[in-house]
């Protein structure tokens, strides 16, 4: 386990899907997790010149398959609700 801070920004009228800021231990933001419509999956967005260790790497990819998980449970509850 790495020592970054997962941290989600409020949600807009524009803004659906959660967007998370990635962020070191000196609160800097080292990127984003943010939805990727075309894809329908949460894709990282890493800020430029960020760098990241092997521990680093591993807690976005855990972070980023919970939100995957989560998005596409809520997918499947949606379509059964309205009947699909």
């Amino acid at each position: 386990m790495s020592d970054l801070i997962f941290e989600e920004l409020p949600k807009t009228p524009t803004i659906k899907n959660s967007v998370i800021d990635v962020k070191d231990s000196e609160n800097k933001v080292l990127g984003q997790i943010r939805y990727w419509p075309s894809m329908k999956h949460y894709k990282f967005h890493p800020a430029s010149f960020s760098v990241f260790s092997t521990a680093n790497l591993i807690d976005i990819i855990e972070k980023l398959e919970k939100e995957n998980i989560k998005n596409r449970e809520q997918y499947i509850e949606n379509r059964h609700k309205a009947g699909i």
